[in-house]
């Protein structure tokens, strides 16, 4: 499990990481995908407290870009299916202000 959330720090220079990202979680194992959705959805948590809207907007679309692909590619347990309701419910509330 440690290896399935452990990035490859080669891979994402070569593929960028939300391309990285997105096709790791389709091969991972449903344990391994909810640690990870659970990670991501943490991190999105806060996302209205950072101050760089550039990193906002780029974090934002990272996931975006997991969860569609997830959703596109694999499928998913209903727990997945909750953690990225809970996701996407929070993305929908990441304000962006074009002063930071």
């Amino acid at each position: 499990m440690v290896d399935e959330l452990t990035s490859n720090k080669e891979e994402i220079k070569n593929q960028g990481k939300a391309n990285y990202l997105s096709k790791k979680v389709v091969g991972m194992s449903n344990y391994g995908l909810v640690l990870k959705l659970c990670d991501r959805l943490d991190n999105i948590e806060d996302l209205n407290n950072a101050n760089n809207a550039s990193f906002k907007i780029k974090y934002k679309k990272e996931t975006e870009k997991i969860i569609s692909t997830l959703k596109e590619k694999r499928e998913l347990t209903n727990t997945q299916k909750r953690i990225i309701k809970d996701i996407e419910n929070v993305l929908s509330k990441v304000i962006i202000d074009k002063e930071e």
